[in-house]
């Protein structure tokens, strides 16, 4: 599973559950707890004889500190496994990059920096944040699927709104952060039915 064991993670939304099943015979169902309490349970047909399946869940915890996430197969000859269990860190303040970002932007105004020694530190930020961004996206081939482009997408623009706030650009950089603000509240909404994982019937009709 992933978060791995032990694992801090970085959160202020829904936690990204990545699970690997494998069994000897087909999977019926692969069902997930968190703290105890029932988080996502996926479902498999009998029809498909799936025995090894790769699944996202999108989980929300209920606050910072250690929680406990288990994992449990089932598959249609009766069988279970072992409960899979590992405890995790949850972090609800990540780092802020904005707030990085304009520091950079500051610190290097104030010593006294040639408008090109800026614009290399400028190019190095960006640089930089392509590859945060790059690590939250998170390819799924078995369901054809890649998540955390609204994720990469989002840390590219708050590093954004940092620079403009760091070079004094403050109405530039409320603006965008307005802006930004809407344009992901309209994309969480058009995604809400996306998150919902998809059982293996929808991806049948959906390949036919």
């Amino acid at each position: 599973m992933k978060p791995a064991a032990s694992q801090v993670v970085s959160s202020t939304g829904l936690l990204d559950i990545l699970v690997a099943a494998s069994a000897p015979q087909p999977l019926r169902t692969v069902a997930l707890t968190l703290d105890g309490q029932p988080a996502a349970t996926f479902a498999f047909s009998q029809t498909a004889a799936i025995s090894t399946a790769l699944r996202l869940a999108h989980v929300g915890a209920a606050g910072e500190g250690v929680h406990t996430l288990s994992a449990q197969a089932s598959t249609w000859d009766g069988a279970q496994s072992p409960a899979d269990t590992l405890t995790f860190t949850l972090d609800l303040q990540p780092p802020d990059v904005a707030l990085a970002t304009a520091v950079f932007v500051v610190a290097c105004s104030s010593v006294g920096m040639s408008s090109d020694a800026l614009s290399r530190v400028l190019q190095g930020i960006v640089t930089g944040i392509g590859f945060l961004g790059a690590g939250s996206i998170l390819k799924l081939n078995e369901q054809r699927d890649i998540q955390g482009l609204t994720t990469a997408a989002g840390v590219w623009m708050t590093a954004a709104i940092g620079i403009a706030a760091g070079l004094g650009s403050l109405g530039v950089a409320l603006l965008s952060a307005f802006f930004t603000v809407i344009v992901l509240l309209l994309a969480g909404t058009g995604d809400a039915e996306e998150r919902r994982p998809t059982t293996d019937g929808e991806r049948k009709a959906n390949d036919e």
